[in-house]
């Protein structure tokens, strides 16, 4: 949003009526020979000050689209930096998770290591579970 003070810019001046003509007035707008009247003086002024007032007005509200536009920048810019820090709490997460499987990863071939040191190393599955005892009851 814009502020108030900047919206209202420039500020819009009442437009005062001439009360009457001065004495000599007259004189200002000069007749041709032909008998059309010729412009004043001061209304080649007056058409200059109200196209700089157009022009003015047409600058307020070219700046008023692009602080639009700058503030919509600014809003997906916040955006951007939410969803950014989201990614960096779920890379952390995942930093930690990994951390904690190279430590598992570690402490079990620290593991392999000792029962290889040992002699005895056997990668496969007993086909018998050890809760199992079997008793060979034939001697011969």
């Amino acid at each position: 949003p814009l502020k108030p003070w900047l919206r209202a810019w420039p500020p819009q001046l009442p437009k005062q009526q001439p009360a009457s003509r001065p004495v000599g007035a007259e004189m200002a707008s000069s007749r041709r020979s032909n008998g059309q009247e010729q412009p004043c003086a001061g209304s080649a002024l007056e058409a200059a000050l109200r196209s700089e007032g157009q022009s003015l007005e047409d600058l307020k509200d070219t700046i008023h689209a692009a602080m639009d536009r700058m503030q919509e920048a600014v809003q997906k810019i916040r955006h951007d930096e939410e969803y950014l820090e989201r990614q960096r709490e779920k890379l952390a997460a995942d930093v930690d998770d990994l951390r904690i499987r190279e430590e598992e990863i570690n402490r079990i071939r620290e593991e392999l290591a000792k029962v290889q040191s040992k002699g005895t190393f056997c990668c496969a599955k007993s086909a018998v579970p050890s809760e199992v005892i079997i008793v060979d009851t034939q001697q011969s």
